[in-house]
């Protein structure tokens, strides 16, 4: 079975505000904006998602 891999947990508080800030961010690089949100769905204990969202269709 492949092992899911999860992000670190933050160091300490600061950390975690920064990155939890970054993925509300709208103005801020659309990569570092889904790497945040993948690891703070991470910290939450959510899964991760690396896809588009059901918002994004092919029609």
């Amino acid at each position: 079975m492949p092992k899911l891999p999860r992000a670190r947990p933050p160091l300490d508080a600061t950390e975690e505000r920064r990155v939890r800030k970054l993925a509300a961010s709208r103005p801020a690089p659309d990569d570092w904006i889904r790497r945040a949100r993948m690891i703070t769905r991470s910290w939450d204990g959510l899964p991760k998602a690396t896809g588009p969202g059901p918002a994004a269709s092919g029609d």
